[in-house]
C-alpha cells in the first residue's frame, strides 16, 4: 500500500516537473522578444506641466455654447522640436468635447520623443477630462453667501447688544 502511495506521489510530482519545464521554455524562447521591446531605445513624447491650467482655460471657451463634460482620449503628433503638428480624438466623439480636448491638447508642451537619445517626431495619447459643471465656484459661491450672511447677522446683533448697553449706561 504505501509503494502504490509512492508511485501515485512520484508520478504526480514528475508530472508537475514537465509542466514546469515547458513554462520555463516558453519563458526562456520569448525572452529576447521581451528585451528587445524594452531595449529599443524609442521613449514617445512627453508632456510638459500641468493638464489642469490648459483643461480650465479651454473649458471656458468652448462651454460658452453649453457645458462640456466627459472623458476623451485624444492622439497628439509632435514632431522632433516638441511642437504640436496634430491632434485628433475618436470618431464619434461629440463636437464640442472632442474640439475642447483637443484644445487642451495643443496648448500644452511636450518633450519630444527620443530614439537612442536622439529627439523624433512621435504619438502621445492623453485623457482629458471635463467634469461636470465645475462645483468649485458653485461651492465658493455658496460659501461666500453664507459668510456675508453669518457676518451681516452678527452685525446686527452687536449693534442690538450696543443699543442695549447704551440705554441701560448712557454715554454723557
Amino acid at each position: 500500500m504505501h509503494r502504490q502511495q509512492w508511485m501515485r506521489a512520484m508520478a504526480n510530482r514528475a508530472g508537475k516537473l514537465k509542466q514546469c519545464f515547458a513554462a520555463f521554455i516558453a519563458c526562456v524562447a520569448l525572452m529576447p522578444r521581451i528585451a528587445f521591446a524594452q531595449d529599443t531605445g524609442f521613449h514617445p513624447p512627453r508632456v510638459l506641466g500641468n493638464l489642469s491650467n490648459a483643461t480650465d482655460n479651454c473649458y471656458a471657451m468652448h462651454s460658452r455654447s453649453g457645458v462640456v463634460t466627459g472623458e476623451v482620449e485624444v492622439t497628439v503628433m509632435v514632431d522632433a522640436q516638441g511642437r504640436v503638428t496634430g491632434a485628433s480624438s475618436p470618431a464619434g466623439t461629440e463636437e464640442r468635447l472632442a474640439a475642447a480636448a483637443q484644445c487642451v491638447a495643443i496648448t500644452m508642451r511636450y518633450q519630444p520623443a527620443a530614439l537612442d537619445s536622439e529627439p523624433v517626431a512621435g504619438r502621445v495619447t492623453l485623457d482629458v477630462g471635463f467634469p461636470s459643471p465645475p462645483s468649485l465656484r458653485q461651492d465658493v459661491r455658496r460659501a461666500a453667501l453664507v459668510l456675508f450672511t453669518i457676518a451681516f447677522i452678527t452685525a446686527g446683533v452687536a449693534g442690538i447688544f450696543g443699543a442695549f448697553i447704551n440705554k441701560v449706561a448712557p454715554i454723557r
